[in-house]
């Protein structure tokens, strides 16, 4: 009568385990990876949002783009004046973003204003 496992058992076993946790691992990395994406996007999208209601708050900006301008709303000038309040995150990378030098460029366009976001600012 035999008690226990033999070692080719075990090592299978343990083969079969690994290669589990390895799809696991991988297909948690794609969902992370995923998240950052949204993540990033949606981030962009609020600073977006905040430049548009500090330009559309301040009519005299409005005309300086019309005449052919491009404007640089900072995000400094944005937490400055409350638009943003938090801290500002690259979430691909987990660094701050170097508010020194990024801004949302303003310019006129085919009877519209248009937001790029840009980092770092070059709105001349």
């Amino acid at each position: 009568m035999r008690k226990g496992y033999t070692l080719v058992e075990i090592l299978a076993v343990i083969v079969i385990i690994s290669m589990i946790a390895v799809l696991a691992l991988n297909r948690i990395n794609e969902q992370s990876s995923q998240f950052k994406e949204i993540s990033s996007e949606k981030y962009e999208k609020l600073i977006k949002s905040s430049a548009k209601s500090y330009f559309y708050n301040n009519k005299n900006l409005k005309q300086k783009v019309k005449n052919g301008n491009r404007y640089a709303i900072t995000y400094t000038l944005l937490k400055q004046k409350g638009y943003l309040s938090e801290k500002m995150i690259n979430l691909k990378t987990y660094r701050n973003i170097n508010v020194e030098n990024s801004c949302v460029c303003v310019e006129y366009k085919d009877y519209k204003y248009i937001f790029i976001v840009q980092q770092p600012c070059n709105c001349n």
